[in-house]
C-alpha cells in the first residue's frame, strides 16, 4: 500500500455518550493513547494526530477499525468516518459535537443495546437456474431446442431463452429475498441494504440487532439454511459497529 502522512491535529475515531466508556488504556494510530473530548452528554473519542509519523493506508485503516471494535464491546459507538482529523481539542468540539449534538444522542439512544451483523445470500447458480427452466414448460422446450447449439454464437433461440430466464431469475431472486428478510426481519431494529456485484447475489443487507434478539436472528437462519442449502447460501457476519446506520452525518462512517 502507499505511504501519506499523518496529519498534525486530533484524529478522530467516534462519538459515545460521556462517561460510557470504563477507564482502560488502548492504542489508536501509530499507537497514539485514546483520550476523550467532552460535550455535555456526549464525548468524541480522539487520539493526536503527529505530522512526523508516517504510515501505510492499510496499517491506519486497521488501527481505526481495532479501536472502533474496542469501543464497540464497552459502549455505544456512533463511528466517525476513516481519515477524520481536526486541527485542535476546540474544533473537536466546535466542528464535530456541537453541530450534530441532538442528532447524536438521540442516535445513541436508538443505537444502545444493539449491534450490526451484515447477512449475504447466494444462489447455487446451476441448482437454480435448472430450477427455473424445469418450473417453466415452455422454457424447457426452449432449453431442449438450444442446448446444442453454440454458446458462444449469437443465435435467436438463445437470445430469447437468455432473456427469458434473466426475467425468471429476477422474479425468483425478489421472491426468496423478501421471504427470508421476512422471517428474520421481527428480531432486528432495522434492515439496510449494503453494495454487492456477485451475480449470484439474492441480497445483502446490514442488520441492526438488538442483543436480546441476537440468538433468534441466529436460529432463525440456521433453520432457513438447513432447508435452502441447495440452492442458497447464507452467509452472517458480526458484530460489528453500527456502521451501516449513523448516516446523515457529514462526520458519521
Amino acid at each position: 500500500m502507499p505511504e501519506h502522512e499523518v496529519g498534525s491535529g486530533i484524529y478522530v475515531y467516534a462519538i459515545v455518550a460521556a462517561g460510557d466508556l470504563p477507564d482502560q488504556e488502548f492504542a489508536g494510530l501509530a499507537g497514539a493513547p485514546l483520550e476523550l473530548v467532552e460535550l455535555g452528554p456526549l464525548a468524541a473519542v480522539v487520539s493526536p494526530a503527529r505530522s512526523d509519523v508516517r504510515a501505510s493506508v492499510r496499517a491506519d485503516l486497521m488501527a481505526h477499525t481495532r479501536v472502533l471494535d474496542w469501543l464497540a464491546e464497552r459502549a455505544t459507538v456512533i463511528p466517525v468516518a476513516f481519515g477524520t482529523i481536526v486541527e485542535d481539542r476546540e474544533t473537536v468540539i466546535a466542528g464535530v459535537l456541537e453541530p450534530g449534538a441532538e442528532v447524536y444522542v438521540d442516535m445513541l439512544g436508538r443505537l444502545r443495546g444493539t449491534s450490526q451483523y451484515n447477512l449475504r445470500g447466494v444462489y447455487v447458480r446451476e441448482r437454480v437456474l435448472s430450477e427455473i427452466v424445469l418450473a417453466d414448460p415452455g422454457l424447457a422446450e426452449l432449453h431442449l431446442r438450444t442446448r446444442d447449439l453454440p454458446q458462444d454464437q449469437p443465435h435467436p433461440e438463445l437470445i430469447r431463452l437468455g432473456e427469458a430466464v434473466s426475467v425468471a431469475l429476477e422474479r425468483r431472486r425478489a421472491d426468496d429475498s423478501d421471504r427470508i428478510l421476512r422471517a428474520v426481519s421481527p428480531h432486528v431494529t432495522d434492515l439496510r441494504d449494503r453494495v454487492g456485484s456477485d451475480m449470484d447475489q439474492v441480497f445483502n443487507v446490514a442488520m441492526l440487532v438488538p442483543e436480546s434478539h441476537r440468538l433468534a436472528v441466529e436460529s432463525t437462519l440456521e433453520e432457513i439454511a438447513e432447508v435452502e442449502h441447495e440452492r442458497l447460501r447464507l452467509q452472517l457476519t458480526g458484530p460489528f459497529p453500527a456502521y451501516d446506520f449513523v448516516g446523515g452525518s457529514s462526520w458519521a462512517s
